[in-house]
């Protein structure tokens, strides 16, 4: 049995309150991964801090202008690696955490809302970051930091998430019913104290004052390719940059993708 088909038997013969409660529970419960073998080198490398809420940072450098590379869901600090060692060849200093719940930070259960404090937190600490180079629920919170007074030149936002449309495609995929939905929403809401404008990508970009270049492949089966397409055609300064078949983690490995957003970050 697949994993999402045992998630789905779990939903079985429950009331909608019950199952609203349970979809809330998985939906924001973090399964960790484990760090490569040239990750944990990395690591080793790095100058090593913690946040008040628990998130570990990591600092490559200390002279240049400063970069953020953010992890997704259930990703780690060194999840973008293959962006590190460009960035510190180019003169920039390389920052990295990993989010609470994730890599070696404390917790089992986070969200977007929590990603997004940790890299306010982050800049309040080392000080103002040049650009941010993030992936998924980290390109989602980099939004969100920004709609909360986070200022950068640039981001590269690969494969970014919303939270509604996840909330939503996480229902459908079990097979949750419209009542169980509803209140699904609605919990998840209340618990990350979301604003409104924040559920949506677009609601978050249209005052900013940043360039965008987003990258999205079509055959991303975790993230629809229309989220990336609905964000560029929303914000005049932003590039959308198309692949497939890369689908929705192998392309923040790609030489060309890792090219092409070097090349945006150090225009």
């Amino acid at each position: 049995m697949t994993r999402e088909n045992t998630l789905k038997s779990l939903f079985t013969g429950k009331s909608d309150a019950e199952n609203a409660n349970l979809a809330l529970q998985l939906f924001f419960t973090v399964r960790r991964s484990e760090r490569t073998t040239f990750e944990d080198k990395l690591v080793l490398s790095a100058s090593r801090g913690v946040l008040e809420n628990g998130a570990v940072t990591y600092q490559w450098g200390d002279s240049g202008p400063r970069v953020l590379i953010m992890h997704g869901w259930n990703g780690r600090a060194t999840q973008l690696s293959g962006f590190i060692e460009p960035l510190l060849e180019r003169g920039y200093t390389v920052l990295s955490l990993d989010a609470p719940g994730h890599g070696e930070a404390v917790g089992v259960r986070s969200n977007g809302i929590i990603f997004a404090e940790s890299i306010l937190a982050l800049t309040e600490k080392v000080g103002p970051l040049n650009s941010v180079i993030a992936h998924s629920l980290g390109a989602t919170a980099t939004l969100v930091a920004m709609q909360r007074g986070l200022k950068i030149k640039r981001a590269v936002l690969i494969a970014p998430a919303a939270l509604l449309e996840a909330l939503l495609l996480f229902s459908r995929t079990m097979d949750l019913s419209e009542g169980a939905t509803a209140l699904f929403i609605e919990l998840a809401f209340a618990e990350t104290k979301v604003q409104p404008e924040e559920a949506v990508l677009s609601g978050m970009i249209a005052n900013q004052d940043v360039d965008l270049l987003i990258m999205h492949d079509r055959e991303d089966a975790e993230v629809p390719y229309a989220v990336s397409e609905d964000l560029a055609a929303s914000y005049p300064r932003s590039t959308l940059k198309t692949t497939t078949g890369l689908g929705h983690r192998r392309i923040v490995r790609s030489p060309e993708i890792i090219q092409e957003a070097l090349a945006f970050v150090l225009a």
